[in-house]
């Protein structure tokens, strides 16, 4: 992998009440998206008011995404690929107008808004990390070593300059 490949790119997703707006993968690009905030677009959420950010996507993936589900009813797209809807996050004007989320995707699936106002979701693209991206316990330290030899080594040198005091 080349520092490019690895290096986390911004991402971001403007949404309108009421529109489903598709989050598309790239092909052939080894990169989950982190969404990792929401916040209400401009002025016009007004004091009190509350905006909720729904997300749409496949059931299995949610489930593995630790997403609960609002309801148990499932709909059907146009491509007849069944998908079922999420409350991810609920905004309230003058109290909480940007959320944090922690939404990893790496499929297909749809946002939209209820409420009165836009939100803009932001967030970045990650690399995916396979088996051979993976240092082994041995290599993350730079060399094998025996730390309960270590451990007696650094004792007994304690103990030699205690009792040389």
């Amino acid at each position: 992998h080349t520092a490019a490949a690895a290096a986390a790119m911004f991402w971001g997703m403007k949404l309108e009440p009421g529109r489903w707006t598709p989050f598309v993968p790239p092909p052939d690009v080894a990169m989950r998206l982190h969404v990792s905030q929401a916040t209400a677009r401009g002025d016009a959420l007004k004091d009190g008011e509350r905006v909720v950010i729904k997300m749409r996507c496949e059931s299995d993936e949610a489930v593995l995404a630790g997403i609960d589900p609002e309801t148990e009813t499932m709909s059907d797209d146009e491509d007849g690929f069944e998908k079922e809807e999420y409350r991810v996050a609920t905004l309230i004007g003058g109290r909480v107008e940007t959320q944090g989320l922690d939404l990893v995707l790496d499929e297909y699936a749809e946002f939209t808004v209820e409420g009165s106002c836009g939100v803009d979701l932001t967030g970045y693209y990650m690399p995916e990390f396979g088996d051979e991206d993976v240092d082994d316990e041995d290599g993350m330290y730079g060399e094998e070593y025996d730390s309960e030899e270590e451990d007696e080594e650094f004792a007994a040198d304690d103990m030699d300059a205690l009792e040389s005091e």
